[in-house]
């Protein structure tokens, strides 16, 4: 007799038996007269027996087998049993135990942070980083157009003013050239107004 089983923990904690049962028998020998009989074909009580014996390891493996699927079922029923518990209980109790740690001086205490950032590949994180939408972001902050623009019209001021004095300067000194060439008696005023 061979016996086969499906057990199975539903989600609800269930248990699923499905059972098959196979009974397996000697096969009837044939009585071509080839063969002697045997002593089941020609004494009953040796048929009776042997019937017996069938009967009693039928049983024997029934009862193993029903022992077995209920041991089975026993373990499966308990490790759901507890794997329930331990879904409710375990957060529960870790929290608990979480929130009376001060993990930030922990890691303070306990991890070296530059062994941690030396072994760190920074190219996959900077590759992440959008560098074109922060600097329009910043140029569009701070007006960098204007700041040049200001800054370009300040030095632009700057420069024509130094060659306006420039060209005064070079306009005094030639006419003071051509006075003495031509030397004038009454001299002539050279003042200008800035």
């Amino acid at each position: 007799m061979r016996h086969t089983d499906t057990l199975s923990v539903l989600d609800d904690g269930a248990v699923d038996i499905r059972q098959e049962v196979v009974i397996v028998v000697r096969p009837v020998p044939e009585t071509s007269g080839l063969h002697e009989p045997d002593e089941s074909s020609t004494n009953p009580i040796g048929a009776v027996r042997e019937a017996a014996q069938d009967a009693v390891a039928s049983a024997v493996g029934l009862f193993s087998y029903t022992a077995q699927t209920a041991a089975k079922l026993a373990q499966d029923t308990a490790t759901s049993a507890m794997n329930a518990t331990l879904d409710v209980v375990v957060p529960k109790v870790s929290g608990a135990i979480l929130s009376r740690l001060d993990l930030t001086q922990i890691v303070v205490d306990n991890v070296d942070v530059n062994k941690i950032a030396a072994a760190v590949n920074l190219e996959p994180i900077i590759d992440r980083v959008p560098i074109t939408d922060i600097a329009d972001y910043v140029i569009a902050e701070i007006d960098l157009p204007e700041v040049i623009r200001g800054s370009t019209g300040g030095i632009a001021d700057q420069v024509m003013q130094a060659v306006r004095f420039k060209a005064i300067s070079s306009d005094q000194s030639l006419a003071r050239i051509v006075d003495r060439i031509l030397v004038w008696r009454d001299g002539r005023s050279l003042k200008t107004e800035k």
